[in-house]
């Protein structure tokens, strides 16, 4: 619509008399706006019927305690959803390694269980878990989830409500199981995480729950005081859950830090684990990280106007460094989409000379800017 406005009026100023030209833009625009509203009235209609259909089945006081557990991050006036939808919206053609792997697999087809995602920096877990998140969980299972961010969203408190409020959300039958707490102690409730450990238990084996899917993204990032609470309370959910009856799933992401990692061992050894690699990555994720490249040098030719001699020169300067991963892919476009260089093979090899080859290079880069050189290497 913007990018038809502009037209309109440009035109008028270049050939004031071209009416015809106008015209056409000029009903462009019209039904574009015209489009653009049928769309936001059939959102806003889909949203009132799915908030009354929850009304409807819900009481004042128990609207009263879903919303209790719709908290707001420590340092933003943002919700738990904002966390997930700010990661990037996978490039088509990635991610696909993973669900081909036998240990999604074995846990997609499983009732419950549990399924541990480790890998290094930069390797697209959080990308991954949005994109199983929004495309390819099944729909008939109440799906919750909860993206941890260091010294914002990091409690298990956070977490928990905010599984509590997909969850009744998606099963208002199940509030049941928090209202007697909610009547003794109010919002109080949602400062104890014993109690709703208790609750969510209670929940997910009530026969209405059905299949419940738990994906935690980036555990490193919990609070470091609270993470045993949170391992615990994860491992005696699946152990306890672990039966016929059960339709509990966990999808856990985590750096592979030693005391994360030791936590899960008497768990893996009876539920799937799957390692991304950084260094020395598998030829598969190589092979879409390199698709990944193409895809960002594509758009950085179109705001930077390459010619295709270049692009491929770029390309192949790209592809040719070893034990790449998506940080660092997005950082050194972050470095090309701002540095002014000759559009040349020349213009991309002087720039290129002088970027990091890995992340932790990077890392050295962005320290070496300081100039508080000892303070910064210490925190």
């Amino acid at each position: 619509m913007v990018a038809a406005a502009y037209a309109k009026d440009l035109l008028s100023l270049v050939h004031p008399k071209n009416i015809e030209a106008e015209k056409i833009i000029g009903d462009v625009l019209s039904a574009l706006q015209e489009v653009a509203e049928d769309h936001r009235r059939g959102a806003q209609r889909q949203l009132e019927i799915q908030e009354n259909a929850v009304k409807q089945k819900l009481s004042d006081k128990e609207e009263e305690c879903l919303q209790s557990f719709r908290l707001t991050s420590a340092t933003k006036d943002t919700t738990y959803e904002w966390y997930k939808d700010r990661v990037e919206t996978r490039v088509e053609g990635t991610c696909e390694w993973f669900l081909s792997h036998d240990n999604f697999q074995k846990w997609s087809q499983g009732e419950s269980g549990l399924l541990l995602v480790s890998a290094d920096p930069g390797c697209g877990k959080s990308v991954l878990a949005k994109y199983l998140i929004d495309n390819r969980l099944p729909c008939s299972a109440t799906l919750c989830y909860f993206f941890f961010q260091d010294q914002d969203q990091n409690t298990v408190h956070q977490a928990l409500c905010a599984i509590f409020h997909q969850l009744f959300s998606q099963r208002p039958n199940l509030i049941k199981h928090a209202m007697e707490k909610y009547r003794k102690n109010g919002r109080g409730m949602t400062e104890s995480t014993n109690s709703l450990w208790a609750i969510l238990e209670d929940a997910v084996q009530d026969p209405q729950a059905g299949p419940v899917i738990i994906v935690l993204d980036t555990l490193d990032e919990c609070a470091e005081s609270e993470f045993e609470d949170l391992i615990q309370g994860v491992e005696r959910h699946v152990r306890n859950n672990h039966s016929d009856q059960s339709k509990l799933k966990y999808l856990l992401t985590s750096r592979p830090y030693e005391q994360i990692e030791c936590n899960f061992v008497g768990l893996l050894e009876s539920f799937p684990f799957v390692r991304i690699p950084g260094k020395g990555e598998s030829e598969s994720i190589s092979r879409e990280v390199s698709h990944f490249i193409q895809n960002r040098i594509e758009q950085l030719a179109k705001e930077k106007r390459l010619s295709d001699p270049v692009k491929s020169h770029l390309a192949r300067r790209l592809l040719e460094v070893p034990h790449r991963t998506y940080l660092w892919v997005y950082l050194v476009f972050d470095h090309l989409s701002k540095e002014h260089f000759k559009k040349t093979a020349h213009g991309v090899d002087s720039t290129i000379q002088h970027l990091p080859t890995d992340v932790y290079e990077t890392y050295e880069r962005i320290l070496g800017k300081s100039k508080k050189n000892p303070e910064v290497r210490r925190a």
